[in-house]
């Protein structure tokens, strides 16, 4: 759905339904029966849909330890990348890897990743891993 170019009014109506979005690789194969490269997301809606969008995102998750020790984490410090020094994929939360997506960032995204425009809101937010504060 987030990066399938025949997915974007079906993206358009998720948008403003979302209040958290949480986007996983399948790479630590938590999931047997799928492949290590699948990506797949969890995702907690309403069934009213917002006037704008506005929802948290947490991207580049592979275990969903991760989420937890995001939100409670102090912000303080770098924000891990996608594998630690040891070559294996990071676990470790950072209260900066929760980004907020409202109707700017989506034009944003859109305009780097669309070539029709941020009013199709066509993008992949997988591309966001972190927030400055």
């Amino acid at each position: 759905m987030f990066d399938d170019p025949r997915g974007a009014e079906l993206r358009h109506a998720f948008y403003r339904r979302a209040s958290n979005v949480c986007r996983f690789q399948n790479e630590r194969e938590l999931f047997a029966d799928v492949h290590n490269n699948a990506r797949y997301a969890i995702s907690r809606d309403s069934l009213a849909g917002q006037a704008n969008v506005d929802f948290w995102q947490i991207g580049n998750l592979y275990d969903p330890t991760t989420i937890d020790l995001s939100w409670q984490h102090d912000a303080l410090g770098s924000v891990p990348g996608i594998k630690d020094e040891n070559n294996q994929f990071e676990l470790r939360g950072h209260r900066n890897r929760i980004v907020r997506i409202g109707e700017r960032e989506l034009s944003l995204f859109a305009s780097l990743f669309d070539a029709r425009g941020p009013r199709r809101l066509r993008l992949d937010c997988q591309s966001s891993t972190a927030e400055k504060s």
